[in-house]
């Protein structure tokens, strides 16, 4: 084996030559380079563009949430709650309740999805790191926290003691006057918090206690929030979870919450994927041009080296390695002038997104998986080495032995 791959690398150091065969031989290495090259340079954007969705919903989403499967509301029985809590993996539980109230201040009104929550929540949620007005209180029940997009639109202040804001809700109960439906009481903005539109336009925090004494809820909730330890996975830790509290609820990861955003990057990831790798096919077609025209030149030398003793079969290997050679080394630049262009955009942010300023980021972010590199160079060298082989196995180019 040792002369045939001898052979192939002298056949790969006289690339340097000026010929029309070296020359397509060069247009198929850099086919092979631009197509490594592009696809690390896409899928690390893409990459930098999923984590930042990711991490909005992720300072919303808790880690893990329980819901019930029979009603909006259930009871929490307290030896249930702390098992849950002594799981393995659980840092911290936080019990909620989530529904729609009726904001009013003076004469604007808006539909609200209110949150109320324990003096856990802040644990579990990254609450306190989006706050961008005011304290934020989980003591004082006469206070809310709101989203910025609410803030605006009912044209609220921080601690108006003049202006509060009236939440009102309409039970579900079947009576004739309009009163016993109605149940309303009235708040002071705390705090203001921006994580995005979806949830700053539309969202408000209160304590728990306050919301379960205005509906005359007892121990009902409607979601246990839990944060997780670092180092645990939240799909074992949902395994666990179900095993104790059975199948009158349904347990959730972050993926869980969002599933159509999750297989939405999913589905693109792979789109992008198999549209770069007919990408990779199409620059190859050089490669199956250069090997045989290669082949075609070389019909003297395969005459001699069947002379001297090498077999078809060997000789056709040299072709194949030669052609995985030429796949290899572009493979390689690929990968390092890709891996470089992604750094230096990490690093310097040279490539803007716009000038506008209400995007959330200004350049184009990226983010590198050695996953996702790996994968590349595997599709990359494949796909190399299969047009290497079928134009190397061909046993037409070596009718000259015949």
């Amino acid at each position: 084996m040792r002369p045939i791959f001898y052979i192939a690398n002298r056949y790969l150091l006289t690339l340097h030559k000026k010929n029309i065969i070296n020359i397509i031989s060069w247009i198929s290495l850099i086919g092979v380079v631009a197509g490594t090259m592009a696809m690390i340079i896409v899928l690390s954007t893409f990459n930098g563009f999923d984590k930042i969705v990711k991490d909005l919903y992720k300072d919303f989403d808790p880690d893990i949430k329980i819901e019930s499967v029979k009603g909006r509301f259930f009871d929490l029985d307290s030896q249930l709650f702390n098992r849950i809590q002594s799981i393995e993996g659980v840092a911290v539980c936080s019990k909620v309740i989530d529904l729609k109230m009726l904001a009013q201040v003076k004469e604007s009104k808006l539909i609200l999805n209110i949150k109320a929550v324990d003096s856990n929540y802040s644990q579990v949620n990254p609450i306190l790191n989006n706050i961008i007005l005011g304290s934020y209180t989980d003591t004082d029940e006469d206070f809310i926290n709101v989203g910025h997009g609410v803030f605006n639109l009912l044209s609220l202040k921080i601690n108006d003691f003049d202006s509060p804001i009236k939440l009102s809700f309409f039970q579900d109960k079947h009576s004739i006057l309009p009163t016993q439906l109605i149940q309303s009481d009235f708040f002071y903005i705390s705090s203001v918090f921006a994580i995005q539109p979806e949830f700053d336009n539309s969202y408000a925090i209160m304590h728990l206690n306050k919301l379960r004494q205005l509906l005359k809820l007892n121990n009902q909730y409607s979601a246990i929030e839990l944060k997780l330890s670092s180092d645990y996975n939240d799909s074992n830790i949902k395994k666990n979870i179900k095993q104790i509290i059975g199948e009158d609820y349904s347990v959730k990861t972050q993926a869980d919450q969002r599933p159509f955003l999750y297989k939405m990057i999913k589905t693109e990831k792979l789109a992008v994927y198999i549209i770069f790798s007919f990408i990779v096919i199409i620059s190859l077609l050089s490669l199956i041009a250069s090997m045989i025209v290669l082949l075609m030149e070389k019909q003297q030398d395969i005459y001699i080296f069947n002379a001297i003793g090498l077999p078809v079969f060997q000789i056709k290997r040299i072709f194949f390695i030669l052609g995985s050679g030429i796949t290899l080394f572009g493979v390689l630049i690929g990968t390092g002038l890709g891996v470089l262009i992604c750094f230096v955009q990490q690093k310097y942010k040279l490539i803007k997104l716009g000038h506008s300023g209400n995007l959330i980021i200004d350049s184009y972010p990226i983010q590198i998986y050695i996953s996702d590199i790996l994968y590349i160079q595997l599709i990359v060298m494949t796909l190399g080495v299969l047009a290497a082989y079928f134009v190397s196995s061909r046993d037409q180019y070596y009718h000259i032995l015949k």
